[in-house]
C-alpha cells in the first residue's frame, strides 16, 4: 500500500482466498487496520480443526475436498501452501473488529442438529480470530459470490466498519 502510496488507516475487504491475506495483513500491519470485512472467506485452518471433527461419516470427504482447494491454491497463486497456511494460523488478528458476511450453508447428508452445531462452531471458530470484536452477518439468498450476489449486504458491513464500534 505504501509503494502505492495510500496511506492508512486500511479497511481490509476480503473474500475467499483474500480472507487468508487480510488475516496475515492485518495481524503484521495492525496499527495501520481499522478493521476486517471477511465474505464468505476460504478459512481452511478453522475448518479443519473446528468444523471437520463434527462430520462424522462425511469427513474424510470434506478433508479430501480441502486438500484439493489448498494444491489448487498452491498451484495457482503459486504458493508454498503448507507454508502460507502455517503463517496463517500464527497471524493474530486479536483486537481487530472483523465482521464475517457469510453464505448460509446446510449438508442436506447430515440430521438438523449436526447442521445446527456446524453453524455454532462457525461462530465460535470466528469469534476465536478476535473475542468480542466480531460481527456475524449472513447473506440470505448468496453463494459463495456475495459480493456479487448480494452487494448491498457487504456495502452495509463496510458501513457498519466506518462508523466505528457500537
Amino acid at each position: 500500500m505504501r509503494a502505492a502510496d495510500v496511506p492508512p488507516p486500511y479497511l481490509l475487504v476480503a473474500h475467499s482466498l483474500g480472507g487468508a491475506y487480510a488475516r496475515v495483513f492485518g495481524a503484521s500491519q495492525r496499527d495501520d487496520v481499522v478493521g476486517v470485512i471477511m465474505v464468505d472467506t476460504f478459512d481452511p485452518d478453522l475448518q479443519s480443526a473446528w468444523i471437520h471433527p463434527l462430520l462424522g461419516p462425511l469427513r474424510a470427504e470434506y478433508d479430501a475436498e480441502l486438500d484439493g482447494l489448498r494444491d489448487l491454491v498452491a498451484r495457482v497463486d503459486s504458493l508454498r501452501w503448507a507454508e502460507s497456511e502455517a503463517e496463517l494460523r500464527t497471524s493474530s488478528v486479536a483486537g481487530l473488529q472483523i465482521e464475517f458476511v457469510v453464505a448460509a450453508r446446510y449438508e442436506p447428508r447430515l440430521d438438523e442438529q449436526t447442521n445446527t452445531r456446524i453453524a455454532e462452531r462457525w461462530v465460535a471458530a470466528r469469534d476465536s480470530l478476535s473475542p468480542g470484536r466480531v460481527r456475524h452477518t449472513t447473506a440470505v439468498g448468496s453463494g459463495h459470490f456475495v459480493h456479487i450476489e448480494r452487494p448491498e449486504v457487504v456495502i452495509e458491513a463496510v458501513r457498519r466498519m466506518l462508523a466505528g464500534p457500537q
